[in-house]
């Protein structure tokens, strides 16, 4: 495995395709079309795709927890996900158990479908980095990390699924044509 950051990838050229916390899957170096510069032109530090699910809402309150511990205090983030009224609600929920209040204002709220490849698109050309929250990644993880790709945005996501993490750095880098490249990827689990 390659010990170098992901965001000092995007600087000098190719990106990870992909980076795990929960299985943890490094992929190796795959060059990407030409890369969006990962800088403060993007309005979200943070998006959190999925955060009206099961599991997002749980990370929806963590960040909000955590975002005034950051660098100056001065994390941008967003939530997205399919429907408008049930983020709301997510970010309403945890304003009240946080004594946040000024967080469901504070927060923005994208749109954004796995169906729909546009929206997709839109949602990660805003920020550094997409924190999927959708699943089953089986069915659902790679349309994400390819938006990311093509888009700029680093994708981390809380698959336990290492079979779809390896399906999906496969297909992206057939997509691209770069060949089998491979035997630098990393599974632990």
């Amino acid at each position: 495995m390659r010990s170098r950051s992901p965001c000092a990838a995007v600087r000098s050229g190719p990106v990870r395709c992909c980076q795990r916390t929960a299985a943890v899957v490094v992929a190796a170096d795959v060059p990407v079309a030409p890369l969006v510069e990962v800088s403060t032109s993007r309005p979200y530090h943070i998006v959190i795709f999925g955060a009206s699910g099961f599991t997002g809402q749980f990370v929806v309150e963590e960040v909000a927890r955590t975002t005034a511990e950051g660098p100056k205090g001065n994390l941008t983030w967003a939530v997205a996900g399919r429907s408008r009224q049930k983020l709301e609600k997510v970010l309403d929920q945890a304003a009240a158990a946080l004594g946040k209040p000024e967080l469901r204002s504070g927060v923005d709220i994208i749109v954004a479908d796995v169906g729909e490849p546009d929206s997709l698109a839109t949602m990660c050309r805003q920020p550094v980095i997409v924190l999927n929250c959708v699943g089953p990644y089986r069915f659902y993880g790679e349309p994400v990390v390819k938006a990311c790709v093509e888009n700029g945005a680093h994708c981390i996501d809380i698959s336990g699924e290492p079979q779809a993490a390896s399906s999906t750095i496969l297909n992206i880098a057939g997509e691209q044509s770069l060949g089998p490249h491979h035997t630098d990827s990393t599974i632990r689990t």
